[in-house]
């Protein structure tokens, strides 16, 4: 907490506390004002900051914008840091936009570290652009926050079931087990499905007959993800290839078959971080087959006039499935 002989100073003025060794009020100033491309308006920004100890330099910092107050400690083993920082933070508490180019946390920053924040952090602080010809205070390079490295892709272990109407008789059930690889906004992942297997029913009597009709496949899909890290929003687009798999019942010299299937897949989901390394998803498909097949049975004749087509794939379908994600390797 600041000291209770400190209070907010004057409209679109920062009030400044600091040993003989630190930057002064009019530099620190001064340089929230280089930082923004001009001067303060009139209470735009109530700012208080006490500057102790030495080194390492303690800073405590309260801001007030827009009747929000926010209260941060830095600590460096450099004063002239230290005041950077607390004008880079300033600066960029009033126009995100205006004094910066790119965000970056501001865990370190112009060699200083924060510390015991009492609240959320609000807005976040960047490098900024050296090509504006600026310096720092007391005439110096202005000092540079560090850049974060990027997270590093996550790989996912996803595990799933649902529903199908596109390629078995009236529909079914089944499961779906695969990978995902994932990054800040694009993904791609390999999955394998099996759809179970149902009767397409040529004669519907005491022991029916016809042919069991199930189906393998492997996908390959990728997309963009919309949202943000806890919810978001996977738009996917791929293709599946695999086996529809056919076996009589009930008929005379009946063969089992497997028919080739290849389809074109497109997708939208959900996904929700219930942890860092768990999130649960659901999706639904638009399926759409670029192979036409046709169950038959009855083939009396060489061109197969004579035949019955016991069951036919839909021209489009879909899927709607759930599941689980694991997280096995990757991230920040």
């Amino acid at each position: 907490m600041l000291g209770s002989a400190f209070v907010l100073a004057l409209a679109g003025a920062v009030q400044w506390q600091a040993p003989a060794a630190c930057p002064t009020e009019a530099a620190v100033e001064q340089r929230v004002h280089q930082l923004l491309g001009r001067a303060l308006a009139e209470h735009e920004l109530h700012a208080v900051g006490v500057v102790s100890g030495g080194p390492p330099w303690r800073l405590e910092l309260e801001t007030a914008i827009g009747g929000r107050r926010q209260q941060r400690v830095l600590e460096g083993e450099d004063c002239r840091a230290v005041a950077e920082a607390a004008a880079l933070i300033l600066a960029v508490s009033v126009d995100p936009v205006g004094a910066t180019r790119a965000t970056e946390d501001i865990a370190t920053v112009a060699g200083a570290t924060l510390r015991d924040v009492p609240a959320p952090v609000g807005p976040t602080l960047a490098a900024v652009p050296g090509s504006s010809g600026s310096t720092g205070i007391d005439g110096n390079e202005p000092v540079s926050p560090p850049v974060r490295p990027r997270p590093r892709p996550r790989l996912w272990l996803r595990a799933g079931g649902g529903a199908e109407l596109v390629a078995i008789p009236g529909g079914t059930g089944g499961v779906r087990l695969g990978l995902g690889l994932e990054g800040e906004r694009a993904f791609v992942q390999l999955d394998g499905s099996y759809w179970i297997d149902r009767l397409a029913v040529l004669h519907d009597e005491r022991s029916p007959s016809g042919a069991r009709v199930g189906l393998g496949t492997v996908a390959v899909l990728g997309g963009v993800r919309l949202g943000g890290p806890r919810v978001s929003v996977p738009l996917a687009l791929g293709l599946e290839a695999g086996g529809l798999r056919t076996r009589a019942v009930g008929l005379d010299r009946g063969q089992d078959v497997v028919l080739p299937w290849v389809a074109g897949v497109v997708g939208v989901g959900i996904a929700w971080s219930v942890s860092p390394r768990i999130a649960l998803w659901g999706a639904v498909e638009g399926v759409l087959p670029l192979i036409r097949l046709r169950v038959r049975v009855g083939r009396n004749d060489e061109d197969g006039r004579g035949d019955v087509v016991l069951h036919e794939p839909a021209v489009v379908g879909a899927r709607a499935l759930a599941g689980i994600s694991i997280k096995i390797a990757g991230g920040s």
